[in-house]
């Protein structure tokens, strides 16, 4: 797997994660906008309606961890475009976020993530199963759509794939790393930039073959790959170029 591509997939993987959440809820209502020529009469169920049950215990718990699970998807669609962002230096949004360590910000959201359509899923079946009259209805007109099947297998896969891949294909940490820096006086740019803000020379693309440091932001202590905070300081610890 081609090293770029590996860096940012972790970050593609939360990006694409988000976007597929609100394009599966837009679907009903395109399909009946389509079909009906209004927004309304969707068949199946849609997200947005599995949040206006609010009937019974199981209902309403099913309410609950769909307006939970938009919310991480949400976070996962920010986090991946934050990170990608930051990865190629096209935004100083990223500098809002402080030390926040979107790595693991990520992970523990995307886990969130399977696991609330777990719960979702179990408690949406209750709901289903208790209010079915017979084999052939329900009583609230409520049934499950492909939406929800598919939803739980993209949530699962999501979480399984990335700890394949991270298995399979582990970072290598000697690969060049890219900077972006004058050519004059070369103080390090973004990618995006044409021209040294310091002295008006050219940017160019240079490739250093030196594995990443790891330092204290606060007091500037090198420190192992996986400390999270300075033994000295207690400082946030980050990658240094």
């Amino acid at each position: 797997m081609n090293n770029t591509l590996r860096k940012n997939f972790f970050w593609l993987l939360c990006g694409g994660i988000g976007v597929f959440q609100f394009i599966l809820l837009a679907i009903p209502y395109i399909s009946a906008f389509y079909k009906y020529g209004s927004f309304s009469g969707s068949e199946g169920v849609s997200g947005y309606e599995i949040m206006n049950i609010w009937e019974g215990f199981s209902g309403s718990m099913s309410s609950l961890i769909q307006v939970f699970v938009l919310i991480v998807g949400l976070a996962l669609l920010v986090i991946g475009a934050v990170a990608l962002l930051k990865e190629f230096g096209i935004s100083d949004l990223t500098e809002k976020f402080g030390t926040l360590d979107l790595k693991k910000t990520g992970e523990y959201a995307l886990l969130a993530y399977a696991g609330l359509n777990i719960l979702l899923f179990v408690f949406l079946l209750i709901f289903c199963i208790s209010n079915t009259e017979s084999l052939g209805g329900a009583k609230s007109g409520f049934r499950l759509s492909a939406g929800i099947f598919i939803t739980l297998i993209v949530a699962i896969g999501a979480v399984v794939g990335n700890k394949l891949v991270e298995k399979k294909f582990p970072m290598d940490e000697n690969a060049p790393v890219t900077i972006f820096k004058c050519s004059q006086c070369s103080k390090k740019a973004k990618a995006s930039a044409k021209f040294c803000s310091a002295c008006g020379g050219a940017i160019v693309e240079t490739k250093t073959e030196s594995k990443p440091v790891y330092a204290c932001s606060s007091c500037g202590a090198v420190a192992a790959k996986d400390t999270n905070f300075c033994p000295a300081c207690g400082g946030q610890i980050t990658q240094k170029q």
